[in-house]
């Protein structure tokens, strides 16, 4: 019988980890996964539990994050929430699970700080600088990442996807085929330095600090600038192109390092990809307004650097 995952099951796997009785609120989650928040009355205290979605406990995401975020901590990468508890401190008596402080003030800064906010700039470069500390862990820091093989397949079934998606709208067909078919051979040529499908979400921590959370996204052997690229593309959409957030983003990851005319045509190519990779998705989902505008800003995104 599948476990139903509701907010009683979970007050019960708190008292017993905690010894008190919680309250607890959904934040989220999806097929694969369940996030509540958990609040003791004292909010340094509070946590956040993921635990494993229903259908025979899909544990594969809860299980491939425990993994990972063990094994980033292991390296030094200490933005990374420690885990405090797990399935296996309750005997695997129920889903897998794992529970870890909340991040307070817990700012997701890709949406939530602009250009003009109080030390953005600061900010952004630190951003930067932790995700090109995260790139650089071994790719092999668990038995649960995807090969430079594996995630290269990855890709090229959802490129593959967006070609196929892309199709079904008169306006956008042919229109990114070469864009595509570069991302394709980017894909081809594989990468070994550490990512995941999704990029990770970066939070605000308080005291100048970040946290780095959310290891759902299949983690493996990626290109170095991947990454870098999926988030700026987002970022130059969301703050109508703007370009400081994007600049100190990048002058935080380089560090100094000079961006060669190779370097800087592969991150504008995964910068056009994170604006039309969605575009399946989204339309099964009905936001069609909001994939129409990252389309027509890709378009002419794609139309003024002609990376391609």
């Amino acid at each position: 019988m599948t476990q139903e995952i509701n907010e009683s099951f979970v007050v019960d796997i708190m008292e017993r980890l905690y010894s008190r009785r919680p309250r607890v609120k959904r934040l989220g989650g999806g097929v694969n996964m369940h996030v509540y928040a958990v609040s003791f009355g004292d909010e340094t205290e509070d946590k956040v539990i993921k635990l494993a979605g229903e259908g025979g406990w899909k544990p594969w995401a809860v299980l491939d994050e425990e993994a990972v975020m063990r094994a980033l901590r292991r390296t030094g990468i200490s933005e990374v929430p420690e885990i405090e508890y797990t399935q296996e401190d309750l005997g695997w008596s129920t889903v897998p699970f794992f529970v870890t402080r909340r991040v307070q003030p817990g700012l997701q800064i890709e949406t939530g700080l602009g250009p003009d906010d109080r030390d953005a700039e600061r900010i952004w470069r630190q951003a930067g600088g932790l995700r090109a500390r995260l790139g650089q862990v071994d790719w092999q820091c668990t038995t649960r990442t995807l090969t430079p093989r594996q995630a290269a397949e990855q890709i090229l079934r959802f490129a593959t996807g967006v070609e196929e998606a892309l199709d079904q709208l008169p306006s956008y067909q042919g229109v990114f085929d070469r864009l595509l078919g570069t991302v394709k051979a980017l894909a081809t040529a594989q990468g070994e330095h550490f990512g995941q499908g999704d990029p990770a979400e970066i939070l605000t921590a308080g005291d100048n600090n970040l946290a780095l959370v959310d290891f759902s996204g299949f983690g493996g052997a990626h290109r170095r600038l991947r990454e870098l690229g999926l988030l700026n593309g987002q970022l130059r959409w969301l703050y109508g192109g703007d370009p400081r957030i994007v600049t100190w983003h990048e002058q935080g990851f380089f560090g100094g390092e000079a961006v060669t005319a190779e370097m800087r045509q592969e991150l504008t190519v995964w910068e056009l990809y994170s604006l039309v990779s969605g575009v399946g998705w989204m339309t099964q989902v009905g936001w069609i307004a909001e994939r129409d505008s990252q389309l027509a800003f890709a378009h002419a995104w794609l139309q003024a650097t002609q990376p391609v």
